[in-house]
């Protein structure tokens, strides 16, 4: 049993990773414990309603996440037509951006990538390209609060990184790829206790816990698609 920190008041609870590795992951504590340090959180963290930030900018990011992870579940499916139509939304969005902004060539290679491989109707192109995307914008949208936290998109990106990349058999890239599921998660998880539930964050863990003791494809296949799944319950946390 970890044992509770007693100086938690005077921690770091953002940055600490040794802190929230041993008192946060994999639901160690009492429930009592792990109750008090929930309110110790709430008293800690932003008022994330009142700070959501309102600038155009982020919402145009915003609007271009929506939209890639739109075009990665389309390309999934080959619903190119579909696909087509979204990405011409997607388009307009990205060169209306301020053009000095950093990150924007970047973007704007990777929106041209993506159409071609639309227009060849090429799936593992078309997925992985509008994955990108949506980790491009989300490291973006960091400095711009909001109420979903960046980290839950993170956290999606990840786990299609591990849908796309499962196939090809890439061992080294699936344990990267898991590696950083559980760095993401670990940098979460005490927002989500803050919000007072603890149970998604239990059942989070369990998955977790499960990703990381994965070995076989198809054991991959089975946690990817189950941390899908939970993804929706995630986001509802904050909403």
């Amino acid at each position: 049993m970890v044992q509770y920190d007693n100086n938690i008041e005077s921690s770091d609870i953002f940055n600490n990773w040794e802190l929230i590795n041993n008192n946060y992951i994999y639901s160690n504590l009492p429930k009592r414990k792990e109750l008090a340090i929930n309110h110790l959180l709430l008293e800690k963290l932003p008022n994330i309603d009142s700070a959501e930030n309102k600038n155009h900018f982020s919402d145009d990011l915003t609007k271009i996440s929506q939209l890639s992870q739109h075009i990665y579940k389309l390309a999934k499916i080959t619903h190119w037509r579909k696909a087509k139509a979204e990405n011409k939304k997607l388009q307009i969005l990205i060169k209306n951006l301020n053009p000095k902004i950093r990150q924007f060539t970047k973007l704007t290679n990777k929106m041209y990538l993506l159409d071609n491989a639309i227009d060849n109707k090429d799936a593992q192109i078309a997925m992985r390209t509008a994955n990108q995307i949506t980790f491009i914008v989300a490291k973006m949208n960091k400095n711009f609060p909001k109420k979903i936290p960046v980290e839950v998109t993170l956290l999606n990106y990840y786990e299609r990184e591990l849908e796309i990349w499962i196939p090809t058999g890439n061992k080294p890239w699936l344990n990267k790829t898991s590696k950083n599921i559980n760095r993401t998660w670990l940098s979460i998880r005490p927002l989500v206790l803050a919000h007072g539930d603890t149970r998604e964050a239990h059942k989070f863990d369990l998955l977790i816990n499960t990703l990381n003791h994965a070995s076989l494809f198809n054991e991959y296949t089975q946690i990817t698609t189950l941390l899908q799944k939970e993804q929706d319950n995630l986001e509802k946390v904050f909403q």
